[in-house]
């Protein structure tokens, strides 16, 4: 909980720069590169879970102790991208 706060907090903290005049820019450079990062990012992930979903369907048929890799999250497709 107190990392989702932290995290709100440095969102609010994030767009209360943009009303000064130099950091301005930068707060828009750095929005501007998040967006353009942003097609990227996507097919990165894609590229994540075509690896990831064959190891977790591998993982299935194995006994716990002969795992190729362990559960990271508990959560299957949270696994299968972060493995």
């Amino acid at each position: 909980m107190a990392a989702i706060i932290t995290f709100a907090l440095m969102i609010k903290m994030y767009d209360a720069l943009r009303l000064f005049e130099k950091p301005a820019f930068y707060i828009l450079l750095i929005s501007e590169t998040f967006k353009d990062v942003s097609s990227f990012l996507l097919l990165f992930l894609i590229a994540l879970m075509m690896f990831g979903f064959p190891t977790m369907f591998i993982n299935l048929n194995r006994p716990v102790d002969m795992q190729i890799i362990g559960s990271v999250s508990g959560v299957a497709f949270l696994d299968a991208v972060l493995t």
